[in-house]
């Protein structure tokens, strides 16, 4: 139950984030004083380590009477991908939760992406350093849902402390307190890739009042893509797990003939509010994040999946239980590349 209730932020921006994929296609513009930068981010992603976080949640969420909970947790940030985006894996009360951070090439935005056990949608925010707002050297970084009903203002209070205070409809509600208590944190990349293929909590519930906390049968499909792969070729090496009690499919892919390296990442879920499948990509090449939605089309046993206002489409197709066919599909140009079961 308190763990619950620490995550119920994640619950109110994922309440208000089901329309990610249409709304961030088309970003809204902004209403704040913001400032857009042309520049790589500097001081926020500055945040690698090994962290310790104390969370005070008010869980009503700004009411005239809140009501405070106070909770740990830890966690473990390092930089993938050429050092173009920051993951971070954290455990409370021995729940998963996963964020990756960045900044937008596209629209010159930093923006961050997290899942969590407790719920199945994306939650996404983005935005920028509030260039008229400053309590400490760095203008605070604020960070938006695309709605604009929750947002969130992070800063380092001193080298070591890290804020991050939520607000939901401009009432204040939480604030998390980080402090870093080792610059060298835990690969938590080799912690998800070398983790069982069957997570030890897999999420069952089917009952909950929330549609977005139960389990859907769509969930059975991401587990069948559970495993250790190798291209035809065997130059490429694909790891995939189920993460955050199941609800989630992480995938790498690795460069075999060039030691390994990480060419990009994958995190595949299902929106049960919604019973649609999404789908989040980050690259070494490339510069920004890419997001889809897709469907599954259960008689061809495949996962069909679509970027909005562009062309590529991407499906994974489950061939037998040994063999997954990724179609990356451009310009009418479909580029198949066959994994194996090693």
């Amino acid at each position: 139950m308190r763990n619950h209730l620490l995550l119920s932020f994640f619950t109110i921006l994922a309440l208000h984030s089901t329309l990610l994929f249409a709304q961030e296609a088309t970003p809204a513009p902004e209403e704040d004083n913001t400032v857009q930068t042309n520049e790589e981010p500097s001081w926020w992603m500055n945040r690698v380590g090994r962290w310790k976080a104390a969370t005070e949640l008010d869980w009503t969420m700004g009411s005239q009477n809140p009501q405070y909970i106070h909770l740990n947790s830890e966690s473990n940030s390092m930089m993938i991908l050429n050092e173009k985006y920051l993951l971070t894996r954290s455990v409370t009360n021995g729940l998963e939760s996963l964020a990756i951070e960045g900044f937008r090439k596209d629209n010159n935005q930093f923006w961050a992406l997290s899942i969590d056990s407790n719920r199945t949608p994306f939650t996404y925010v983005s935005g920028n350093e509030d260039e008229g707002f400053h309590t400490t050297l760095h203008p605070d970084m604020v960070l938006k849902d695309p709605f604009g009903v929750y947002y969130r203002r992070e800063n380092f209070l001193e080298k070591n402390i890290f804020e991050s205070k939520g607000y939901f409809r401009e009432k204040h509600f939480m604030t998390i307190t980080s402090t870093k208590r080792s610059s060298k944190p835990k690969d938590c990349l080799k912690v998800i890739e070398k983790s069982p293929k069957k997570p030890r909590r897999i999420n069952k519930a089917t009952d909950k009042k929330d549609q977005a906390e139960n389990y859907t049968t769509e969930h059975d499909f991401l587990a069948k893509l559970v495993g250790n792969f190798k291209s035809d070729d065997k130059s490429l090496s694909m790891t995939s797990r189920l993460i955050c009690s199941g609800r989630f499919l992480f995938i790498s892919i690795r460069n075999k003939k060039e030691k390994d390296e990480l060419l990009s990442i994958c995190i595949l879920g299902v929106d049960s509010t919604r019973t649609v499948f999404q789908m989040l990509k980050v690259e070494s090449e490339a510069k920004s994040p890419t997001l889809y939605e897709g469907t599954l089309k259960e008689e061809e046993a495949s996962l069909y999946f679509e970027v909005k206002d562009g062309d590529e489409v991407q499906t994974w197709v489950l061939s037998d239980d040994e063999t997954i066919d990724w179609h990356i599909i451009e310009d009418e140009v479909d580029n198949l590349i066959r994994f194996n079961k090693s």
